[in-house]
């Protein structure tokens, strides 16, 4: 009986601290990460940011952009307390956006931004293991661009865009 009651609690105590990984149940680390990837287009003056594989084909071989740098991890499918990051395109300007939170998307809008596609969900708060996604602007070029500090952060200050503000919060990219 003693033995019995020994196994039962070797089972049931991990089982108690770390519910997420009892049972082969997934984690929320376990979804699927897409790299979130920079390209840099010479003629449009134009950083285009995509997580998905159509984007970076787009990006390659349809625009002629150029691969810049990768700057995160990101979420493939929606879980919990994330948000879509959305690509958004301005025919007029030729520049593309990537952005996450609301208030940027209706300034946007406003701005003559078309919603073209979702790369993938980014973090509300930060979590574990994360680090800040900000998107920065430049208003001589009219670009905005998202970045991270392992992925293209000190380039974008170098060069004169602006920061805006942090639209959410991603994995370190893998090198």
């Amino acid at each position: 009986m003693k033995n019995n009651s020994k196994f039962q609690l070797f089972v049931v105590i991990p089982t108690l601290l770390m519910p997420a990984f009892s049972f082969g149940q997934p984690t929320e680390v376990a979804k699927p990460l897409s790299q979130l990837k920079s390209y840099w287009h010479d003629t449009r003056i134009d950083f285009f940011e995509t997580a998905t594989d159509m984007g970076q084909h787009a990006a390659t071989e349809v625009f002629s952009y150029h691969f810049s740098v990768d700057i995160a991890q990101i979420n493939a499918t929606p879980i919990p307390q994330t948000i879509p990051l959305e690509l958004f395109w301005n025919e007029s300007i030729q520049d593309n956006a990537s952005v996450a939170t609301p208030e940027v998307k209706e300034q946007l809008i406003k701005q003559g931004y078309e919603l073209k596609a979702t790369e993938g969900y980014i973090f509300t708060q930060q979590a574990k293991g994360t680090i800040p996604l900000k998107l920065f602007y430049h208003p001589q070029l009219k670009d905005y661009r998202v970045v991270t500090e392992h992925g293209g952060e000190s380039d974008a200050r170098e060069n004169g865009y602006q920061l805006i503000g942090i639209e959410g919060y991603v994995y370190p990219p893998r090198h």
